[in-house]
């Protein structure tokens, strides 16, 4: 795993998954349930990316983190908002599947 996000690529980290293939995550904290934006760099990295696109959720910052929800880009629907970001649907700490389901 290789951090690039301050390279502006749109994402926090590069790695490969075991066959090989490389795959872009980007990490979204929170300190409580509530939706996760993306920057319009992020959301445009998503579309170009597709299934190689990770994105995780850590919820409980800063007293407890936990992964609590990971999944490709086609695991959630990029919605346009009208603050010049994108946002994806309602992640909810106490109903999201668990990362562990994903990893």
């Amino acid at each position: 795993m290789v951090p690039v996000d301050k390279l502006n690529h749109g994402y926090d980290m590069e790695a490969e998954e075991a066959d090989g293939q490389k795959v872009h995550l980007e990490v979204k904290g929170l300190s409580a349930e509530g939706n996760v934006e993306l920057t319009g760099n992020e959301a445009t990295a998503a579309r170009i990316h597709g299934q190689s696109f990770y994105l995780c959720v850590v919820s409980g910052i800063p007293d407890m983190p936990r992964c609590i929800w990971c999944a490709t880009r086609t695991g959630w629907e990029i919605k346009t908002s009208s603050q010049s970001k994108s946002q994806i649907g309602n992640v909810n700490a106490s109903t999201a599947d668990s990362a562990s389901d994903w990893m």
